[in-house]
């Protein structure tokens, strides 16, 4: 679980997320750019982040699947 309080907006910035551990939020076509960004900044995608979650175990691009509390 995933507590909402520690959500980041993604910025121009690059940078700011080198080596950094990332769970996206959603699992939209936004999502899926935001997480090819992310990649491309030297981030890393450790999932993604989802409110509607109807079970554990579930994955997007092959990454966990987490819901918010």
């Amino acid at each position: 679980m995933v507590k909402k309080y520690n959500f980041k907006i993604i910025t121009d910035d690059p940078q700011q997320f080198t080596g950094e551990k990332i769970i996206v939020y959603g699992r939209s076509l936004s999502a899926l750019h935001s997480y090819k960004n992310l990649l491309n900044w030297g981030a890393s995608v450790v999932g993604f982040c989802d409110s509607f979650v109807e079970s554990l175990g579930e994955q997007f691009c092959e990454l966990p699947l987490y819901t918010t509390e």
